[in-house]
């Protein structure tokens, strides 16, 4: 959703809400509180796009929306030389609902003689990836790695090209959720990769 339609949004919650309340005294308390609902979402609102726009989420935060539906966590360990440990490390533990991303099946086109190790891979082909994945315009994507963010800024960056404004890395990567001791599956169950 681009910048000048969520403030479009905000600005006519305020405006129908003042509005609103210009009038208010004759009115049931039932409109009363409706009225302040609708200025109440305006500032929830102001507070959802300033996190949006975040590059940086503390494992605090995330555990906290874990379980909403509109949030994808996605695993981005890779190791170079070692196209598979990524996946093996995903499988042996994982922050809980992740999603391993792969550097090379998913952020990356096949290389040629032309290209470099890892191509960024056509529109096209990345916005099947966020469609397989699940990412529409209402996720919020919290993205981490274990080699100090390298891979999961490759997605971050990759997402914030194509316009996609509800992305933040993981501060420290899936290093700071263990020495949090926040809880992780021992092992991966499902195909979900």
């Amino acid at each position: 959703i681009s910048t000048a339609r969520r403030q479009k949004s905000r600005s006519a919650l305020v405006t129908g809400a003042n509005a609103a309340l210009a009038g208010v005294s004759h009115r049931s308390r039932a409109g009363r509180r409706a009225v302040s609902c609708m200025s109440s979402m305006a500032g929830k609102m102001r507070f959802a796009e300033k996190r949006l726009l975040q590059p940086l989420i503390q494992a605090a935060e995330l555990a906290a929306h874990l379980s909403e539906t509109d949030w994808l966590v996605a695993d981005c360990r890779f190791e170079l030389g070692k196209p598979d440990a990524g996946r093996e490390a995903w499988r042996a533990g994982h922050i809980p609902g992740a999603i391993h991303v792969d550097l090379e099946r998913d952020l990356s086109a096949p290389v040629t003689a032309t290209t470099g190790r890892h191509p960024l891979p056509p529109i096209e082909h990345f916005a099947a990836t966020l469609s397989r994945i699940g990412v529409t315009e209402r996720t919020q994507v919290v993205c981490y790695d274990g080699s100090g963010g390298t891979y999961a800024a490759r997605f971050w960056w990759m997402l914030r090209y194509v316009g996609h404004a509800g992305v933040a890395v993981l501060d420290g990567g899936f290093a700071a959720w263990v020495e949090e001791g926040r809880r992780k599956p021992s092992r991966s169950r499902g195909p979900k990769c």
